[in-house]
């Protein structure tokens, strides 16, 4: 079948292909960066001329006299990743952020203070912050056991309120505002007012009602009227005679009073009540999903839960399009010549069961991201692989149900297909792994009753591969090494280890618990610069060294990393590997990211939600772009990068780049030397030829921080920069300016 998107997709992927080789490493080296999905958002405020709305993992701030965008995020302003409150302080210029897992940011004057007591506090219940309103001075927290009252100024707890219920029983807070010299809190049983004129530790001296209604989820106040609300669609007023019933147009997604007026949203409708019980809504967009609505002016700003930012004015609705991928969740990442891809979709391991996602695919070239959509992919489900025949031009999508779509010819690969062994069961294709040689034969692994592994060749002919056993599980993932063999995960479910085969030899290979690995649960595999296969298990790391004799009647080396007689990530689950350009290794488990030696002799370093801006310690896929050295990290609350130091050696000394240069004052990072053979020997020397520095490079990049011997920095002027090669020959590579 031919698709009349096909050209598009080609054009794209030219346009990679044009870019892929420059501007994507222009990052110093040590410098992380965010890539996160910005089409959700859900809660809005204003404060300092400025709006700012959340998604779960950063903050977008929008500036309203320029409408200039600024990001947010750990890597440059935030704590912490899991937004679940977003408030603000006029009086001090505060921005008020709570978390899911009860860190607290106060950001003023771009300046972020971290409070971290309920964090760090010992407790079995969720410490989730459920909202954040503001007093004369204090701003108060609600979470799911109590109240905290934190200072505005000094920014110490003031007061901690739990056990509010009757007898005092724990009470979850959903909701709170301040009238006058009272507290009115929104809760799972009711509403609760007290004067901060009493004693407000005792769960006495709280006035109740609407007990029993069910939860209060919303509440807001003014001096003349009080609104609360629940979730389900109940709405009630108080204008001082008690808590009334009034009808709703609508279920609230929020609720907020401004300029005397309600607001409240639902789907695609933002409704307005007066205090006369007059409404009148609005309809904001098609696909809209409104979670939060600020006025501000002539101008609707809300949050909309499956688009991102909006505002709304007389002319109409517009979004503010933040760069990032197009997957709010992300299933896999691949590097394909030098450009990162990132999938939507997926299907489980354990069982092969898909995930119903949409399928979709996107692409970080050196201009940013690019989502990628032909008609057969924006209309199937589960993307989980890409596989490239020699560039982006040339890509293969795993599309799981649907076949493979090949974005060259614009064709979807199913059971339809002339020639095909794919075979559809009610119509799903149940392909789950491919590959692309160097010769362009597409691998194919499928979960069907007949020969679960087959050829396609370039030229449209397919075979299977008959020297497979139909019981061997079809392969989760497939890699081909360096001997041309092809590797892959067996399912979960399975209990089966890997499978290794040669499409040339007719040779195939199982590997499980019985052959030694610590666990046939295996996540990922990754080859190294000496083709030693490194698997990830939920076992810990396991090193096969042996790997071209896999298919000879000897039994397999397989080793464990050790450092200090001990074995390295031992009996934990790891869930990726890969290595750099100077042979490292990356490892990704559910206690963060950890980089090995060349040997797997112990952590260089590793990187954790609380060290790093890893929006999560539960890593899941690494990839990582040779040319750059940057080490892209999918974690389970999004995807990050880390520049690091290491890239893809060349076979000689090319043209070397050297970033920053120059150096200007006030830069505390390294610089980056790319273009190296491996293990090149590089000398820093000064204008007049003393040796400033020496270092020997990691993979194809050297850095040097900008210190001599003594590890003082260097002075300002023009620094030479010579390679040596192993045969000893020396070269003039490139010069430094420094400007201190």
């Amino acid at each position: 079948m031919k698709r009349n998107k096909a050209a598009i997709f080609c054009a794209v992927a030219l346009w990679l292909t044009a870019h892929a080789a420059t501007g994507q490493n222009d990052i110093p080296v040590g410098q992380w960066r965010t890539h996160f999905n910005y089409q959700q958002s859900f809660s809005v405020v204003s404060l300092n001329n400025r709006v700012y709305s959340n998604a779960f993992h950063s903050l977008l701030e929008v500036d309203l006299q320029s409408m200039a965008i600024r990001k947010l995020t750990k890597a440059n302003a935030l704590s912490d990743v899991g937004i679940t409150a977003l408030a603000a302080d006029e009086r001090t210029g505060s921005l008020l952020v709570g978390y899911s897992n009860g860190n607290i940011d106060v950001i003023r004057e771009s300046v972020t203070i971290n409070l971290d007591a309920l964090l760090r506090t010992n407790m079995t219940s969720t410490k989730r912050i459920n909202s954040i309103f503001v007093g004369d001075n204090s701003f108060f927290v609600t979470t799911g056991f109590g109240l905290l009252e934190v200072d505005l100024e000094s920014l110490d707890v003031a007061n901690t309120y739990t056990e509010l219920g009757r007898g005092g029983a724990t009470i979850g807070i959903m909701d709170g505002a301040v009238k006058g010299d009272s507290i009115v809190l929104a809760t799972t049983d009711g509403i609760l007012t007290g004067s901060v004129l009493t004693n407000l530790l005792d769960f006495r001296n709280w006035r109740r009602a609407l007990e029993g209604s069910q939860t209060i989820d919303f509440v807001e106040v003014s001096p003349d009227v009080s609104y609360a609300a629940s979730s389900t669609g109940r709405l009630w007023t108080n204008e001082g005679d008690g808590w009334e019933e009034i009808p709703f147009e609508a279920v609230p997604q929020f609720l907020k009073l401004q300029g005397g007026e309600l607001l409240y949203g639902n789907g695609n409708r933002l409704f307005t009540r007066a205090r006369d019980g007059q409404t009148t809504s609005s309809t904001l967009g098609i696909s809209t999903d409104i979670a939060d609505a600020v006025v501000i002016g002539e101008s609707i700003w809300f949050a909309d839960e499956r688009n991102g930012l909006g505002q709304a004015t007389g002319q109409g609705v517009a979004y503010f399009i933040v760069e990032g991928p197009g997957e709010k969740n992300i299933y896999d990442i691949e590097v394909v010549d030098n450009s990162l891809m990132s999938m939507g979709g997926g299907f489980e391991f354990n069982g092969l069961i898909p995930f119903n996602r949409p399928a979709s695919l996107s692409a970080f070239t050196p201009d940013g991201w690019t989502k990628i959509d032909p008609e057969e992919i924006g209309s199937a489900t589960d993307a989980s692989a890409v596989a490239s025949a020699g560039g982006v031009n040339n890509l293969y999508v795993l599309l799981y149900g649907k076949g493979i779509y090949q974005a060259q010819t614009g064709e979807l690969i199913d059971h339809q297909t002339t020639g095909s062994l794919l075979q559809a069961i009610n119509g799903f294709v149940p392909v789950t792994a491919i590959a692309v040689d160097q010769e362009e034969n597409l691998v194919v692994s499928a979960n069907q009753a007949g020969g679960k592994y087959m050829v396609r060749r370039p030229n449209g002919s397919w075979e299977p591969l008959s020297f497979i056993p139909s019981t061997v599980p079809p392969a989760v993932r497939l890699e081909q090494n360096g001997y041309g063999d092809f590797w892959g995960i067996l399912p979960h479910s399975s209990n089966g280890g890997i499978i290794v085969f040669n499409i040339e030899s007719q040779s195939y290979r199982v590997i499980g618990a019985g052959s030694g690995l610590p666990s046939s649960t295996v996540f990922d595999l990754a080859f190294d610069r000496d083709d030693y296969a490194w698997l990830a298990t939920a076992g810990g790391l396991a090193i096969i060294v042996n790997t071209y004799e896999v298919f000879e009647l000897v039994d397999l080396l397989i080793t464990y990393p050790v450092a200090e007689n001990s074995f390295v990530l031992n009996d934990e689950a790891i869930h990726a590997v890969a290595a750099d350009g100077a042979n490292r290794k990356w490892i990704g488990s559910d206690r963060g990211l950890f980089l090995l030696d060349e040997f797997g002799a112990g952590s260089l370093t590793s990187f954790t939600r609380s060290n790093s801006p890893l929006p999560s310690n539960d890593i899941l896929q690494i990839s990582i772009n040779g040319s750059s050295g940057e080490v892209f990290v999918l974690t389970s609350a999004g995807l990050v990068s880390l520049r690091a130091e290491a890239t893809s050696a060349e076979r000689v000394i090319q043209q070397a780049k050297i970033f920053p240069n120059p150096v200007l004052p006030g830069f505390s990072g390294v610089i980056a030397i790319e273009g190296l053979a491996f293990d090149t020997v590089v000398k820093i020397t000064d204008q007049a030829g003393r040796l400033v520095r020496e270092m020997v490079s990691k993979g194809g990049t050297a850095t040097w921080n900008l210190a001599d011997y003594n590890g003082s920095r260097v002075s300002s002027g023009v620094y030479i920069v010579l390679a040596a090669t192993r045969d000893g020959s020396q070269s003039v590579v490139g010069k430094i300016a420094v400007i201190n």
